[in-house]
């Protein structure tokens, strides 16, 4: 397994392959950080670029952008409070409160390392477990799938620091928009309301999009000021410095870094799951495994370090289903498939004996385009993180029309801006009166999951199998032991609110 991935690397060395990296990195690097073109969107955007590259030169351009695009997408994240894409939802929690407290090029100085590093050990991971991999991708099945999306609800114990019946009503909310369209397996229309644009369900993208980054846009325009305030300006922003700090702080929590890292990566390798309840299942544990919980969700940088670490190593989970089954273990992972199938590659046990070459081109370059992502984002973040001094009053309208403009960017559908404005303002009441916009996105994400895993757990083997297979059993048990531990310290620290 090794000796390609040698080989490929000293490819990579050789003209023009370092200038395709660096175009690839830097593209994935801009992509992501604008709300609404996500992972999916890159590669199916590269892929008649490719072609005149040849599958090795296409290996190399998409590897690199995805290794940028997680960091790209955290930057929105932690300056605005936008997600570039749908995993960075979760750095929004930690990550735009250390923005507000002047500390943002820290913020982002640990996401790109958290993201860089995690991506590298998840495809170290995949190249350890590609022999072998049959066995991991088959221990997940629709029971398990599940008890992972039940687990995803019961974040929302962990997530609201407050009123836990407001973050169950907005999860609730968020379940119930889910459900919106077609029964995933009779194919009956629910809650269309005559609509034909509501057939296929609520755009996700949209939703997401107006949830935080026009709510967000609207905050700026009534609060005014700036994302951070100047005095903060002059205790500590600052240059190389603030930076370098961020190196610390990952040696610091180097064990929480280690297991989100894991936790993204067995997330990854479950077909269909996706990189956003990897994120999610990573902060969770972020939180249960930390011994001070008070400072979660006001500006904690352990949050941004685990999130960022799952969200990056889960693409080498993700990658493994995808080479060995045809099974697309992500929305991103799909699109890539359709790449490999345009120049040769077609996924099953056979790629490891006749395409091993390309493969170990494609986890070649996504190693090296994390590495130029970690370079360039710690030069970077103390010049980005000026964006938290300048007055909100201007960055809100460019906000909004950016935002508008990704929502309508995805299907090329008007109806996308009037679902982004919706949520946008149901996001700035939820906002408002207390109640967590992340909950709803958990309601929404974790729906679909949750619907389609039940009914065919029912059809197939029968709801029995959520208890006799062992590793569903597990999960089921992890679940409950969270959430009512969860329950258990909210009590002792007076802090349940019903």
């Amino acid at each position: 397994m090794w000796e390609p991935i040698w080989t490929a690397f000293f490819h990579l060395l050789e003209w023009p392959a370092p200038l395709v990296v660096l175009l690839g990195t830097v593209a994935g690097f801009l992509f992501g950080a604008i709300p609404g073109l996500n992972g999916p969107i890159f590669i199916a955007l590269l892929i008649p670029l490719t072609v005149p590259l040849g599958a090795t030169g296409a290996m190399i351009l998409v590897g690199a952008g995805m290794g940028a695009l997680s960091f790209g997408g955290a930057i929105p994240a932690v300056l605005l409070n936008t997600p570039g894409d749908e995993p960075n939802a979760a750095t929004t929690i930690d990550g735009f409160p250390l923005a507000q407290k002047g500390m943002a090029a820290v913020a982002l100085g640990v996401s790109a390392l958290a993201s860089a590093l995690g991506g590298i050990i998840g495809l170290f991971l995949l190249v350890l477990v590609l022999p072998f991999g049959y066995q991991l991708i088959l221990a997940f099945s629709y029971p398990e799938n599940f008890i992972l999306s039940v687990l995803g609800i019961s974040l929302v114990v962990v997530l609201t620091r407050g009123d836990i019946l407001k973050g169950l009503i907005a999860a609730g909310v968020g379940l119930m928009l889910s459900f919106v369209g077609q029964d995933p397996l009779t194919g009956e229309l629910r809650f269309v309301f005559g609509s034909d644009y509501l057939w296929d369900g609520i755009d996700f993208v949209a939703a997401l999009i107006g949830l935080f980054a026009v709510s967000e846009a609207l905050e700026m325009m009534v609060r005014g000021g700036t994302i951070a305030s100047s005095q903060q300006a002059r205790l500590g922003f600052g240059f190389v410095r603030e930076s370098l700090a961020s190196v610390k702080i990952l040696f610091r929590n180097f064990w929480l870094f280690l297991r989100s890292t894991v936790l993204g990566f067995l997330v990854g390798v479950i077909p269909g799951v996706g990189g956003t309840v990897a994120s999610f299942v990573a902060y969770m544990h972020c939180v249960q495994s930390s011994k001070d919980k008070s400072n979660f969700g006001k500006g904690d940088i352990r949050g941004v370090l685990a999130v960022e670490a799952a969200n990056d190593s889960k693409d080498g989970g993700a990658l493994l289903p995808t080479l060995l089954l045809g099974l697309p273990g992500s929305a991103m992972m799909a699109v890539l498939l359709g790449l490999f199938l345009l120049h040769g590659i077609t996924p099953g046990p056979q790629v490891l004996s006749e395409d091993m070459d390309k493969v170990a081109t494609l986890i070649d370059a996504h190693v090296v385009g994390n590495i130029v992502t970690v370079i360039l984002g710690m030069l970077a973040a103390p010049f980005i993180a000026k964006l938290t001094f300048v007055r909100v009053t201007l960055i809100g309208p460019v906000l909004m029309a950016v935002s508008l403009l990704g929502s309508y960017s995805v299907s090329g559908e008007s109806n996308d801006i009037l679902v982004a404005l919706i949520f946008g303002f149901a996001g700035y009441a939820f906002a408002r009166f207390g109640f967590s916009k992340v909950a709803v996105v958990l309601g929404l994400v974790m729906g679909p999951l949750m619907e389609r895993s039940f009914h065919l757990t029912v059809e197939t083997m029968g709801l029995s199998a959520i208890f006799t297979r062992p590793l569903s059993l597990v999960l089921l048990l992890l679940t409950c032991f969270l959430f009512f531990w969860s329950l258990l310290q909210r009590k002792e620290r007076g802090s349940v609110a019903f």
